[in-house]
């Protein structure tokens, strides 16, 4: 067993930095220096006006670094324990896929909260660019006129209804769908004006397959599947596709199951009134597999309020295909993941 912190410290650059040895990314020693992370890594990719700084009315728009940089590593442990490239290889995409997987991972981590502060109030009429029903110069149709391998095809569908009923229903524009939609476009443009320049990096369009598994992964991660006292309102709103869909599998969506188990468990936004150094020192994390199942086990210590991540049972279990169970007198929760019968 091992600390949050332990564990990022540990963890072999290979397991974390896609551009090793050519780049000069330092590993965060403190959370204080997540933002400084975030930037490097988009440096190294020769994308940094990509992430920016700066919302459309001039802001500061990147308010969550310490989160992003913490899912970013405990994804990247995670995806070395349960063997993504495997899963990914399973799935018979491409070995670009398989061979690609912490690119695909560092787009779509280091950016899905890049517009976390466009769900602000009175932000609505400063995005007119984003969606329409009949314009078709819009970006959403960069994006939606492809077609994602590895997110369902009726998370897609409902990018554009689940964005009309953020907007009509809570009165804000959602940031992940938002955050989908720009990275992509962003990133096409950047390929455009880079594929005549000589680089050692991949600018030619082929690399843009890997974009919309980032950048759809980002748009439909908030897409929530209904409770029982949702459903009417999902029906009102065009998402009855989403009314008993089930669960998000890891063998069918990893990219998309990883950013949303470590999005939901993060202990650093989970416990975002302590210091984040202090969290990532007070969270154990402890893993096993068996024929059957992959187990995560978090340790919650004092004085962190258990309670907070034993609570996450039911919107976790609602959205990922896993198994959450609550140990309050261990002060532990179990996430279990059955195997891939296929890959026995």
């Amino acid at each position: 067993m091992s600390s949050l912190k332990q564990i990022i410290a540990a963890l072999p650059i290979e397991d974390w930095d896609y551009y090793h040895p050519n780049s000069d990314i330092q590993k965060p020693t403190t959370f204080a220096k997540s933002l400084d992370f975030v930037l490097a890594y988009f440096n190294a990719a020769e994308k940094r006006q990509i992430i920016g700084l700066r919302d459309i009315q001039g802001k500061s728009s990147f308010t969550k670094a310490a989160h992003t940089a913490s899912i970013y590593f405990l994804g990247c442990w995670l995806a070395s324990k349960l063997d993504v490239k495997k899963q990914l290889r399973h799935l018979n995409i491409g070995k670009e896929f398989e061979n690609d997987f912490l690119f695909v991972w560092f787009l779509s981590c280091l950016y899905h909260d890049r517009h976390f502060n466009i769900e602000r109030p009175g932000e609505l009429k400063n995005y007119s660019d984003l969606i329409s029903t009949n314009a078709k110069d819009k970006l959403e149709n960069l994006l939606t006129r492809r077609r994602p391998t590895t997110v369902p095809l009726t998370l897609k569908q409902a990018i554009h209804p689940y964005y009309n009923y953020r907007q009509k229903h809570w009165g804000v524009i959602d940031h992940g769908i938002a955050a989908g939609i720009y990275l992509f476009n962003d990133l096409v443009t950047l390929r455009k004006a880079n594929e005549s320049i000589t680089s050692k990096l991949n600018f030619s369009k082929s690399v843009e397959k890997l974009y919309v598994e980032a950048a759809y992964a980002i748009a439909v991660h908030n897409i929530y599947f209904p409770k029982e006292t949702d459903i009417e309102r999902y029906k009102k709103h065009g998402l009855t596709t989403l009314i008993g869909h089930p669960p998000i599998n890891f063998f069918e969506s990893p990219f998309l199951f990883l950013l949303g188990l470590t999005d939901t468990l993060d202990p650093i936004k989970t416990y975002s009134c302590v210091s984040p150094d202090s969290v990532s020192e007070l969270v154990i994390l402890h893993y096993s597999t068996d024929e059957d199942a992959f187990r995560l086990e978090m340790i919650i210590q004092q004085p962190l309020d258990f309670t907070l991540m034993a609570n996450k049972k039911n919107d976790i279990e609602n959205w990922l295909d896993l198994k959450f169970t609550s140990k309050p007198e261990k002060r532990s929760i179990e996430i279990s993941i059955q195997n891939n019968p296929n890959l026995k």
